[in-house]
Parts: structure tokens; sequence; C-alpha cells
């Protein structure tokens, strides 16, 4: 099973949406959620995290990726989903992330959701917005 990782800034709308979104397949959902990062100590995210018993983490430095990686690998991440992440993701996360094996069949992705409404051209953030509609549902 894959296990998600979720990088928060803010409210945590977007993490709820995936929550909902696994909890609505019960025991078909090919995904989990086990850790939640922040680099804000009051971002919601991590309150609707802690209710839930998942890891959760303030990010010190956003821009140190030794130190996310330790902690994306602390908890046996697979994926990572941005959800409302304000910060750049450092490269050394993004080349070993990209290493790993790719997401359980029937996960949706962004590039699927995008690649499958060739009318949705446009903002990644209004992209980004239909597909967390499209998933919320």
């Amino acid at each position: 099973m894959t296990r998600i990782a979720v990088l928060a800034s803010g409210s945590g709308s977007n993490l709820q949406a995936l929550l909902d979104y696994f909890d609505a397949l019960g025991s078909a959902a090919p995904a989990h959620v086990v850790f939640v990062g922040s680099d804000r100590d009051d971002a919601l995210a991590l309150q609707r995290a802690a209710k839930r018993d998942i890891a959760t983490s303030v990010l010190a430095d956003p821009t140190d990726g030794a130190a996310l990686l330790a902690l994306l690998e602390q908890q046996g991440t697979n994926l990572l989903v941005l959800a409302g992440y304000v910060k750049r993701v450092p490269a050394a996360v993004t080349r070993r992330l990209s290493q790993l094996r790719k997401p359980a069949p029937g996960l949706p992705t962004a590039p699927e959701r995008i690649a499958a409404r060739p009318s949705s051209a446009g903002t990644w953030r209004r992209a980004s917005h239909r597909c967390r509609r499209s998933v919320a549902r």
C-alpha cells in the first residue's frame, strides 16, 4: 500500500479532501496518509492530522532537504503530496522520491486529472483546484 506524506501550509482543506476520499473508499483505498508536515507551527492541517493520530512535524528549515528526507524515510513514505504547501521542495527530496516506486493504481494524480480534461488548460492553481474538487466527489 502506498504511504503518503502530506506537506501543507494552511488550514488543511486539501488534506481533509484527501482523507475524506480515502475514508469513502474504505478498505479499497490504495493508500493512506501516514505523515503531515508544515512550515508553520500554527497550520490547522497539523491539528487535522493529530485528530486522526497521523504523525506530524513542523519543518524547522523548509530548505533543508536532508532533514525532510529523514522525516519521510522515518515514516516509510513513498509518495509526497503538496496540499497547499507554499514553500519550494528541495531538489534532493524530489530526486529521492522520483526513485521510489510509482503510486498504487487507482490513486488519482494531478497530471492524470489534467490530461483527462483537455479544456482545463490554464494556471496550475486552477488545475489543482479542479483536481481537489473531483477527488472530493
